[in-house]
């Protein structure tokens, strides 16, 4: 009961700040929530029931060693109409790592989300998008010049979840959503969530508050593709 009254509390200060930010405004919104370093056999799957459960497309990054393992899960995502993009095959910091390498990471993954979406079929004529996030959001002059040399779009975020800093506060499910809504609103949001790369189980609480919240701010859902059109 005492969990259920404090994001009653969290969510009506939030609803004060819709009312006041909508007065006079017209311009359309648009939210892109994004899941990183997966798929989990474990958390992207409840993700996944959440979105269907709320019409809602998103983008998921993911790891090309991931989807090796798991590939039933991104066939899963796949079908039910989410954007797949590229997070790197093994995760590395793409600061760190020599151009050769960097493109050695981006098309392995590449390679594999082809591989497994098309599984076996000689007919597919999937390609997949051309959106690559990188590993920490980690960036500088090289990364951004060998990601457009491939006809990459490089996607970071402006809105953060904060979720890797808050594993294991007691609260943590409240903490993502009050660290969103707790942020300056932007027309234009991308959000960095994860379905994988440790315990998620705050993110997939979280999730359907997060929905409810940007629904109420008149927001609309798009995926990467659709955001930078």
């Amino acid at each position: 009961m005492k969990k259920i009254a404090m994001m009653t509390v969290i969510l009506l200060a939030i609803s004060f700040e819709v009312s006041a930010e909508k007065s006079g405004e017209s311009k359309v919104r648009k939210v892109a929530l994004t899941f990183d370093d997966g798929p989990s056999p474990i958390y992207t799957p409840k993700v996944l029931d959440i979105l269907k459960k709320n019409d809602v497309k998103v983008t998921f990054f993911v790891l090309g060693k991931c989807v090796k393992l798991f590939p039933d899960v991104l066939r899963r995502t796949y079908a039910e109409g989410h954007l797949i993009g590229n997070h790197t095959y093994h995760h590395k910091r793409m600061t760190t790592i020599s151009p050769k390498e960097m493109e050695m990471e981006i098309r392995d993954a590449e390679k594999k989300i082809k591989e497994v979406i098309c599984d076996g079929n000689p007919n597919c004529d999937f390609e997949p998008p051309k959106f690559m996030r990188p590993p920490y959001g980690a960036k500088n002059a090289k990364v951004k010049e060998t990601v457009k040399s491939m006809g990459y779009k490089l996607v970071v975020w402006n809105t953060s979840s904060d979720d890797g800093y808050i594993i294991n506060h007691k609260l943590g499910f409240y903490k993502i959503v009050e660290t969103i809504f707790g942020a300056k609103r932007r027309y234009e949001e991308i959000v960095l969530m994860h379905d994988s790369g440790g315990n998620r189980t705050y993110d997939v609480q979280a999730l359907p508050y997060v929905i409810k919240e940007y629904k109420k701010r008149d927001y609309q859902f798009v995926t990467v593709d659709e955001f930078y059109k």
